[in-house]
């Protein structure tokens, strides 16, 4: 084994490379700079821009085609270049993942026919674009989700509605999604400001509780949005529960939980007891002091009511 191209050029940070021909090999560099070697001699050294203002942009991948080079750089950005001559290429254009879907581009792969290229990104996402749109307008090319889309992140909070086959996950990429496990899709996705810990499904399958660091907030499911319509004082909400019939709702604030009326919006009570902050609410509340507690009705504020320590 022997270095490649390193007698004329300063030493680089590469990040990837390809042969786009026998004798020609691009790579890309940490400081946004594509650089063309034949025959092992550097011959060209371009700076991969994006937008009006000229960012540089790294390329992390890069896929040869039939007229020239596509490169898939940081924030979600394709970089299109096409042959001028036998010697030479030039960036055709360019194309840009939604900003609030901007990811770094991992792999990319080109059908046969050259017209759809599938790229995955650093946010576990897959997308497809038209890239051989022939006369179509660039502003009408658009990415489509190869496959449902998914979280970026860690799942923090978990539940199934009763009545519908539908599950509600929240995350801390700060999406909560509804997906429905009958036909394996995603049915609902809605990104806040900040990061959710936990989530609860209402029986009917009509309202979802979502706990964040300041509230736990009450939310309605609507045809094509989650819109929030109550909020309640209970802050860093890391468990959250409705009853099974849904007129009531617990919510876990370290080692307190709190019980509301789900229709009135009243604090029924607050239940007390555990030593430790619980970590699960479920009928028989788990708590991390290895203990099981059980509350009866009428819930009493500031007691434990009819409790059960097992």
């Amino acid at each position: 084994m022997r270095q490649f191209g390193s007698s004329k050029v300063e030493p680089k940070n590469y990040l990837t490379h390809c042969w786009l021909t026998e004798s020609r090999v691009l790579a890309s560099s940490t400081d946004g700079h594509l650089i063309l070697f034949e025959n092992g001699e550097p011959k060209v050294d371009v700076v991969n821009t994006h937008g009006p203002s000229g960012l540089h942009r790294d390329a992390f991948v890069i896929l040869p085609t039939s007229r020239g080079f596509i490169c898939g750089c940081q924030a979600g950005v394709l970089t299109v270049y096409d042959k001028t001559d036998e010697a030479s290429y030039r960036k055709a254009r360019e194309y840009s993942l939604p900003e609030d879907q901007a990811s770094d581009v991992t792999n990319m792969a080109l059908t046969p026919n050259e017209e759809t290229l599938l790229i995955t990104v650093r946010s576990s996402q897959m997308y497809s674009i038209a890239i051989g749109a022939g006369e179509v307008k660039l502003d009408d090319v658009r990415f489509e989700s190869f496959a449902q889309p998914f979280h970026a992140s860690a799942i923090t909070g978990m539940d199934t509605c009763v009545r519908k086959p539908l599950v509600v996950t929240c995350s801390a990429d700060r999406s909560v999604r509804v997906w429905n496990y009958m036909d394996a899709t995603s049915e609902l996705i809605k990104y806040f400001p900040e990061e959710s810990s936990s989530v609860a499904f209402h029986p009917s399958g009509l309202y979802i509780l979502v706990g964040f660091a300041d509230k736990l907030r009450l939310m309605n499911l609507l045809i094509d949005d989650i819109r929030p319509f109550r909020e309640f004082p209970v802050r860093g909400c890391r468990e959250c529960r409705f009853s099974n019939g849904g007129q009531y709702f617990a919510a876990v604030h370290g080692n307190v939980i709190l019980v509301y009326n789900t229709w009135t919006f009243e604090c029924l009570g607050t239940l007390k007891g555990h030593k430790g902050k619980c970590a699960a609410c479920r009928g028989p509340k788990t708590t991390r002091d290895s203990c099981l507690q059980a509350w009866k009705e009428p819930y009493t504020s500031g007691t434990s009511g009819d409790a059960a320590r097992i």
